[in-house]
């Protein structure tokens, strides 16, 4: 049974590997997915800040929060795998959950080990006290420099989308909208894959789900890579380019202000060698390690572009 399990991986590895250089990216996903089920090495996660209060990893892109499916790779199983000691049973997953990232988006996860660190962490969320910010590289490139976006967002009700994708107020078929504002700084304009591409590092104002992937949208700049609100059309990058570059979480326990690593392009062996998936700016507007463009978001002389 064992020799056939070691065929099996090593035989679906071999396919995988082809499929990365002559299929498309979502069938190697799906495959992936089918393999990832059958093996046993468990991701390593970056682990950006540990105390006695907080645990800080860096989420790789692709890769759920928790799951289920105990066959399944999960932030969480692959925590609780490499850092035993840190999980309690206490938990259905083995950790508390303050807050959650899209599966295909990667970046910084902020995991309390404590109840007065959840609880402290917790009241700083419900009063829209934390700063979330992100990076992202947008299909087109985007005129203006500093925009603010006010589109509730709510649940579709169409058949086809449902559980799936977010959409605006404007769309007739919406439910439940909810008020939602984005901000976002065009960093550099470039290209990617041969095609015009933005970066722009992100200041949610609130969270709703996929906010940043729907407000993009919206103004006519699709994330890149991102298949679901490119209606299934952008499928030839390695991934979705949105990373959770920096965290800022006030709260009585420990106060937190944690940055992962940069650049988000390096983060993937496969962005390295695939064009498709490098970006290369033409035109810088702001050094994204430069604190100072953070200040951007709340700095009075700056003129912001506001879309309703």
């Amino acid at each position: 049974m064992a020799m056939m399990e070691m065929t099996l991986n090593f035989t679906l590895e071999i396919v995988l590997n082809l499929l990365n250089h002559f299929a498309s990216h979502k069938l190697t996903s799906f495959l992936g997915y089918f393999y990832q089920s059958t093996r046993t090495v468990v991701p390593n996660i970056k682990i950006l800040h540990k105390s006695a209060n907080f645990l800080v990893v860096n989420k790789p892109h692709d890769l759920v929060i928790n799951s289920d499916d105990p066959k399944r790779d999960s932030l969480y199983k692959c925590l609780a795998h490499n850092y035993p000691q840190l999980a309690s049973k206490k938990y259905k997953f083995g950790f508390r959950v303050l807050h959650r990232l899209d599966y295909a988006t990667s970046g910084l996860m902020v995991i309390p080990l404590t109840d007065p660190a959840m609880s402290s962490a917790s009241k700083a969320f419900q009063k829209r006290q934390t700063q979330k910010f992100y990076i992202a590289i947008l299909r087109g490139h985007v005129s203006e420099n500093h925009i603010k976006i006010h589109f509730p967002i709510g649940d579709t009700s169409d058949p086809q989308w449902q559980s799936i994708k977010m959409v605006t107020a404007s769309d007739p078929l919406c439910t439940h909208p909810r008020e939602s504002e984005t901000h976002l700084v065009v960093v550099s304009r470039g290209i990617l894959g041969g095609y015009p591409a933005t970066e722009v590092l992100v200041k949610l104002v609130t969270g709703r789900r996929h906010q940043i992937r729907v407000h993009c949208h919206q103004i006519g700049h699709t994330l890149a890579g991102d298949y679901t609100y490119s209606n299934r059309h952008d499928q030839f990058t390695s991934r979705m380019f949105l990373h959770a570059h920096r965290i800022i979480i006030p709260n009585r326990v420990e106060p937190l202000d944690i940055t992962s690593p940069y650049n988000l392009f390096e983060l993937d062996e496969l962005d390295e060698e695939t064009v498709l998936n490098r970006y290369q700016p033409v035109e810088v507007i702001y050094n994204i390690n430069d604190k100072s463009t953070f200040d951007l978001f709340t700095c009075p002389l700056v003129k912001w572009f506001l879309i309703f």
